[in-house]
Parts: C-alpha cells; sequence; structure tokens
C-alpha cells in the first residue's frame, strides 16, 4: 500500500480555457494508525488551485482506495486526461484502463482505441497466427530483428516506459477463466524511436514463481517485434489487440494512446456533442 497522485487536465470547448484536478491518495499522520486521505485541488491551469477533500476523517486503505478511484473514474468520464509524466501507481493505471472512454474493451478483455483500427497502409498479409504455442527463446538483453530486408530493425530492450505516451500493456491470464481485469499486469512496452521499444516489467523477473510467465512475456516480444517481420511492428500490434488471437492467447496485448491524442480526441468528442445540442435547440 503505497501513497498515489495524479495530474489531470481537460479543456473547455466555449473558452478554450484549460481546467486543472489533483488527486493524492495519502496515508494519515503516524498517530492515527494506517489510515488514509483523499485529497484533491481544482482550478484554471496556471492559476492558484482551491483544496478540498474527499474524506472528511481518515478511513481504511480500502475506503479511501474506492474513493480515489470513483473520483479519478468520474473526472476521466468527464473528459479529463492524465497529464503528468511520472510513474502511475496501480489504482490509477487501472482506473485509467477501465473509465477512459477512448479505451474500451472488448467482449474477454483485450482493449482497442474507441475507433475501429484497420490495418496500417503498408501492412502485408503473412502468415497467420492463431494463438499457436511459441518455441522458448533465450532472454537477451537486447534483441533485434536486423537482416537484409534494408528495413529498420526493430529491437527491444529493457526500460521504464513513460505512460502518458502511447505504450502497450501486457496481462497474463486464460481467457476461460476471467477477462481484462481478472488477468495479471506483467508488462508496459513503449517505443523510444523508430525501431526501438522499452519494456518495463512490472513482475518481479527473478522470482521462480514469475518464470514460467516471463518466458511467455519474452516469446511474445520476440515474435511480434523481431521474428514476425512485419515492416511497422508497432502498426501491426494495434491490430492485433483486437483480434481474437489476442483473446484466446495467455498473454494479452492493450494499447493506450498518449494523453495528449487523447485529450485531443475528447475535446472533439465535446465539440461534436455541443453543436448536435445547438442543432436540436433550434429545432426546437
Amino acid at each position: 500500500m503505497k501513497d498515489e497522485s495524479v495530474v489531470l487536465q481537460h479543456r473547455e470547448s466555449d473558452n478554450g480555457e484549460t481546467q486543472e484536478f489533483r488527486l493524492q491518495l495519502v496515508r494519515s499522520r503516524p498517530k492515527a494508525g494506517n489510515r488514509w486521505l483523499v485529497n484533491f485541488q481544482y482550478g484554471r491551469s496556471g492559476s492558484k488551485l482551491r483544496r478540498g477533500i474527499k474524506t472528511p476523517k481518515p478511513v481504511s486503505y480500502e475506503e479511501a482506495a474506492a474513493a480515489y478511484e470513483r473520483l479519478l473514474g468520474e473526472k476521466l468520464q468527464a473528459g479529463y486526461r492524465i497529464v503528468d509524466d511520472g510513474e502511475l501507481g496501480p489504482l490509477t493505471r487501472e482506473a485509467r484502463l477501465k473509465y477512459s472512454p477512448i479505451v474500451k474493451v472488448v467482449p474477454l478483455g483485450p482493449i482497442i482505441t474507441g475507433e475501429r483500427i484497420s490495418k496500417p497502409r503498408n501492412y502485408t498479409k503473412s502468415r497467420s497466427w492463431s494463438g499457436r504455442k511459441l518455441r522458448p527463446l533465450k532472454s537477451r538483453p537486447i534483441t533485434s530483428n536486423a537482416g537484409a530486408s534494408g528495413r529498420t530493425p526493430w529491437r527491444w530492450r529493457e526500460g521504464r516506459v513513460a505512460q502518458t505516451s502511447e505504450h502497450f500493456e501486457l496481462r497474463y491470464g486464460e481467457a476461460s477463466k476471467g477477462g481484462w481485469y481478472d488477468w495479471t499486469p506483467v508488462a508496459l512496452v513503449g517505443r523510444v524511436s523508430q525501431g526501438l521499444c522499452s519494456v518495463e516489467f512490472l513482475i518481479d523477473r527473478g522470482d521462480s514463481r514469475n518464470s514460467k510467465i516471463v518466458k511467455e512475456v519474452v516469446n511474445e516480444l520476440n515474435f511480434y517485434l523481431v521474428e514476425k517481420g512485419e515492416p511497422q511492428p508497432w502498426g501491426y500490434l494495434q491490430y492485433h489487440c483486437g483480434t481474437m488471437s489476442n483473446v484466446y492467447s495467455s498473454v494479452h496485448w492493450g494499447f493506450l494512446p498518449s494523453s495528449a491524442e487523447a485529450l485531443k480526441r475528447a475535446g472533439a468528442r465535446t465539440k461534436n456533442e455541443t453543436r448536435r445540442a445547438t442543432s436540436n435547440s433550434h429545432d426546437e
């Protein structure tokens, strides 16, 4: 149980001002024991923010966590987007997946963006993959698909992933025993530059109890980023998130757009809703 905090912003369509909302889940003073508080600040971005508290008195971690997630969910559904580049805690990450209108869950769990994902323009049909087991591969610090094709070689390495930039989240679990929220978060995949991805494991790779999961995740990373030979693996993986092979695999890929892109789409959606409301009022 650790403190969590997040910063969100929302651009208003009528006056163009950016509203800011800051939320914290913090442990109360030591003398209060294992008690927690949920604090928040809000107002126009760049100005002095007003202060508020969701829990008038210290409560248990379970109560505070529920209040934190509920309030964060309300803001995400209202069009606010996470903007800070700090490390997101597990409650914040889960709420972003659960409540963001840009990220949706399709039956059995894999997540895709709100619009239908089409294959990249330069995607060429290759052999299909239907959840077959991948052959064991030795873990390597850096893996690359350099070859004679002349394309930019893709490779991956372990490192931090900025969760406000577009990235993938990998979860592990059986489709027959639950969905996205039941599966275990195991890794984040971010794009550092053209041809280079950073992979941040969310589980302890050194724990022998995780060896089977780590092995299958490494196989997935090597297959899709290196071995499969797609000209644009990043675009192909976005397409893969909406496929049934992703559902029935034990390693499930989910794509999250960047906070800036999500904020832009939310603003466009708000403008369209305003136009429709105005048009309807004129018709009446």
